[in-house]
């Protein structure tokens, strides 16, 4: 694999693993009625928009043949 795929296939595995955690602290937050929820979903968010940019920009960079290498 290139790295190109490499990043690509790290940046969805980062997403899948950054919902799992944010719903198990959407739970927590529920019960325990913490402060600042709204910062620290505005923070993931601003991640998943970090990260899917990327993820955008080498996968355009890549081409059209970026599945079939």
């Amino acid at each position: 694999m290139d790295n190109k795929k490499t990043i690509f296939l790290i940046s969805i595995v980062f997403i899948l693993v950054m919902t799992m955690g944010r719903q198990n602290a959407n739970a927590l937050d529920e019960v325990t009625g913490q402060g600042l929820l709204f910062l620290r979903k505005w923070l993931e968010d601003a991640l998943y928009l970090i990260v899917a940019n990327l993820s955008w920009r080498w996968f355009k960079k890549s081409g059209n043949n970026f599945f079939e290498n």
